[in-house]
């Protein structure tokens, strides 16, 4: 198992370091590939994912939309508590990384349970709203939307966890400064990881001139790239 193991490590030193060299030789092409990301990013990612990330960390600290929707959800999703509900609807807003940042965060918090929280990471991913809307025609948006939903409706219930106990959650009043500071102190990181994400996917992307696998190495340029054939 351990020989397997460093076989592999082997195949993928010697992969980076083909792709190294093959950029290094073809320096024109790197640039390019990285000057595109990098417009890509600021024109299609930077607006909708700062705004969404803004309405999801006041959303999570003050659940007013969670309060009068839970009712209806709880039994249509089965969450676990009201917690769980609002954390599903700002994946609605937001999409991944950063719900997927506020279930560990919740579960760290012991605000969800462990189970309720793998739960969310199956069928709360969502593509961000903000973000489809921005780049999308209205219809279109609205039949995405809704196909997630559906799937989400149908996961949810298929991944139902048994014997399931509410997790009482103890509300603590939130304090709008520290969560001004908390925006301030995080959203530059996640805006950058997303950027160096897209830049070394892109990256490998440029290897291959077909644009349908070009789309499965990053969902922007894939959007942007469909959009304009």
């Amino acid at each position: 198992m351990k020989f397997i193991q460093k076989i592999f490590y082997i195949l993928i030193r010697l992969f980076f370091i083909l792709i190294l060299l093959y950029f290094l030789i073809n320096k024109q092409s790197f640039y390019s590939s990285f000057k595109n990301t990098v417009i890509l990013w600021f024109n299609y990612c930077l607006p909708p994912i700062s705004i969404s990330y803004v309405i999801s960390i006041f959303l999570f600290d003050f659940p007013l939309i969670s309060k009068i929707l839970y009712p209806l959800l709880k039994t249509i999703f089965n969450f676990e508590n009201e917690k769980s509900c609002s954390i599903f609807l700002i994946s609605i807003i937001v999409g991944n990384p950063t719900s997927s940042k506020l279930i560990i965060l919740a579960v760290n918090n012991n605000q969800i349970s462990i189970e309720e929280g793998n739960r969310l990471l199956c069928f709360g991913s969502f593509i961000s709203s903000i973000f489809l809307y921005s780049i999308l025609e209205f219809e279109l948006f609205i039949l995405i939307l809704i196909i997630e939903l559906f799937n989400s409706f149908i996961i949810a219930n298929i991944k139902t966890i048994k014997n399931k106990q509410s997790k009482t959650v103890t509300n603590k009043v939130n304090n709008i400064l520290d969560t001004y500071f908390n925006i301030i102190n995080t959203l530059p990181t996640l805006l950058l990881s997303i950027l160096c994400s897209m830049i070394i996917t892109n990256l490998f992307s440029s290897l291959t001139t077909n644009i349908y696998f070009k789309s499965l190495f990053e969902l922007t340029a894939g959007i942007k790239i469909l959009l304009n054939t």
